[in-house]
């Protein structure tokens, strides 16, 4: 048991560190624990919220490591599957010598993971990580569709901090496939008193999606839009790291995949050869359930699908919870269903390849495809303006002659039949006050809702103000406070760490 834990250690770069570092921070917002699972040369992390209704997953392969468990090693590949408190490896991580750290060790040793920094002059500092006696919930990666869109992580992160802005009510979004349009993001301040004010709809063009493949009935999927908004953001800075580890064979994108039937799926791919394909050493997904399916008008009725047996036992629902994606069984074959579980599970199977999505993979838009989209986006009402424009030349030769016949203006006196008019007025009187009482009650009482607004477009959306997310993780003292919690003790400055173990 000690010789087969003693493998597990991975070696990680700087660069990397910074990749690592904000994955753990993507999954200490959407749940408590955060599972990390060692393979021969794959390190995932994997977390989930309480209701099990989103989950997130990140894939580190090996172009990411300086040093695998396989490195210099014979052994069979072994997996080893743990779970910790997914705060207390974000405190590791975010300490004040993170600033200075030239690689990270992440090794399992025990009952604990331990992570050991290297500073650049030769110092080290370690931190261990408890592990929890909990099960991991491990999902498969299903197929979702038949939407796809492809965009700029930075483009989705402004649409959803727009319609999903911190510190206020706005939970849930909608978000619509319009076919000749685009993409439709909705939301709406459900803790607000005055609803209408605090409803939002965000557009993003066609021509603003690098590629796209939208299902001709179009539909609409309700989500929690949080969990979504911090992923977008977690990858808008992973992308940038990515590039400058050279894993990137392209520009990094966004796909987003929804549907009538399934969750939502949002994954980091990269646009390369006119086609939007997943990365092969990094994979990062986000799972999220749908809360209602919204059918447009005359669109045909999905059929449920009938979940397939198993040998497993049945187990209660427990309340309207909904989980993200069906559970593979063969996820659960190195747990034992009885109360003593061990805290490290070891399974000698080999490690299963990459799941294959059942969806197509998207094509991006060509230039002629861009040029046709432009000019079917372009508003039609500029044309009409030229020709209004064409007589206002020959109005100005005639406007010299109005100004000297300035003096016909005393003439127009109606202020002397007014006295008359006031008069007949006062015998009136109780009948306008209660037309001005009915106006009056009219304008406060709640009025039918009129044509619906036009939508912002995503394209005219001011860029997000940089802050704390976008720093190196460790320079921001509050953003280190604010991971700490309820710990008081601080993190440790650099020290040789062998005269202490």
């Amino acid at each position: 048991m000690v010789a087969a834990e003693a493998l597990q250690s991975f070696e990680l770069p700087a660069a990397a560190l910074r990749i690592f570092q904000r994955a753990v921070q993507c999954i200490s917002k959407l749940g408590k624990d955060a599972a990390v699972i060692f393979r021969a040369e794959e390190l995932l992390l994997r977390g989930a919220d309480d209701g099990h209704s989103s989950a997130s997953q990140f894939v580190f392969r090996r172009k990411f490591f300086r040093s695998t468990p396989m490195t210099g090693a014979s052994a069979p590949p072994v997996e080893t599957k743990v779970v910790v408190v997914a705060r207390q490896l974000l405190v590791a991580l975010k300490g004040s010598q993170q600033k200075s750290a030239e690689g990270l060790v992440i090794r399992l040793l025990g009952q604990r993971i331990f992570l050991e920094f290297t500073g650049r002059l030769g110092g080290k500092v370690r931190h261990g990580v408890p592990l929890l006696e909990t099960m991991p919930f491990l999902p498969g990666e299903p197929a979702a569709g038949p939407h796809a869109v492809a965009m700029a992580p930075s483009l989705l992160a402004r649409v959803l901090e727009h319609c999903v802005p911190p510190r206020t009510g706005c939970e849930e979004i909608t978000v619509g496939a319009a076919p000749s349009e685009g993409l439709r993001v909705k939301s709406e301040d459900l803790m607000s008193s005055d609803r209408e004010a605090h409803r939002t709809e965000v557009l993003v063009q066609m021509s603003d999606l690098e590629a796209c493949s939208l299902d001709p009935a179009g539909g609409e999927v309700k989500i929690p839009g949080r969990g979504l908004r911090d992923f977008a953001r977690a990858a808008e800075n992973i992308s940038k790291d990515l590039d400058s580890l050279g894993v990137l064979d392209g520009s990094a994108l966004l796909e987003l995949r929804f549907g009538a039937t399934g969750p939502v799926v949002c994954s980091i791919a990269s646009a390369s050869d006119g086609l939007v394909r997943p990365l092969q050493d990094f994979r990062a997904v986000l799972m999220v359930a749908v809360k209602e399916h919204i059918a447009l008008p005359g669109a045909p009725t999905p059929v449920p699908s009938t979940a397939p047996a198993s040998a497993r036992r049945a187990q209660p629902r427990q309340g309207p919870k909904r989980r993200a994606v069906e559970v593979d069984v063969a996820d659960f074959d190195a747990f034992p269903e009885h109360s003593q579980v061990g805290r490290t599970q070891e399974t000698q199977r080999p490690p299963p390849t990459q799941p294959v999505s059942a969806t197509p993979g998207l094509q991006l838009f060509t230039q002629t495809q861009r040029a046709e989209i432009a000019q079917a986006s372009a508003p039609r009402v500029p044309p009409a303006a030229p020709a209004v424009h064409s007589a206002a030349p020959a109005v100005p030769p005639a406007a010299p002659a109005v100004p000297p016949a300035a003096p016909a203006v005393p003439p127009a006196a109606p202020a002397v039949p007014a006295p008359t008019q006031m008069q007949p007025s006062q015998a009136h009187a109780p009948g306008r006050q209660a037309a001005q009482a009915a106006l009056l009650f009219a304008s406060l009482s709640p009025a039918a809702p009129a044509a619906a607004a036009a939508p912002t477009l995503a394209s005219r959306l001011q860029p997000r103000f940089e802050d704390s997310e976008d720093e190196l993780i460790g320079a921001d003292p509050d953003e280190v406070a604010f991971a700490r919690g309820d710990q008081e003790e601080e993190a440790p400055d650099w020290f040789d760490c062998e005269n202490l173990w």
